[in-house]
């Protein structure tokens, strides 16, 4: 699929994936995003945008790629949860316990977090 925004700017079109996203249009919308990283690769929002939707797509080799260039450049709890959830998700465990204690050191009270580190450390 296309991305059928018109706009030329990263930030215009993570804002168009977006609108797709919310309308169920998730190819398109990764369309536009991987434009968007193409146009801007250290924008953080397209990468870590990219990377969750590639693991709500259940490519996560692609979002491991994306969310983790993501965090190297702007480091926050939900972008490490979903990396280390990708980790996981292509059998890294120790990979995944490793990026959810980072998450926990920058917000303790993630119960999510917490969670998924739990079922990491049992699978590690």
């Amino acid at each position: 699929k296309k991305c059928p925004s018109e706009k030329d700017r990263a930030d215009d079109l993570v804002a168009a994936a977006r609108v797709l996203m919310r309308t169920k249009r998730d190819e398109e919308a990764r369309a536009c995003l991987e434009l968007a990283v193409k146009k801007a690769p250290n924008y953080v929002p397209a990468l870590i945008e990219l990377g969750t939707l590639a693991s709500k797509q259940q490519d996560y080799a692609a979002a491991v790629k994306h969310l983790a260039a993501g965090v190297k450049l702007e480091i926050t709890p939900q972008a490490l949860n979903n990396l280390a959830i990708a980790y996981q998700e292509l059998g890294e465990h120790l990979s995944a316990v490793s990026v959810y204690q980072r998450a926990l050191k920058l917000d303790e009270d993630d119960a999510s977090a917490h969670y998924n580190l739990g079922t990491a450390l049992e699978k590690a």
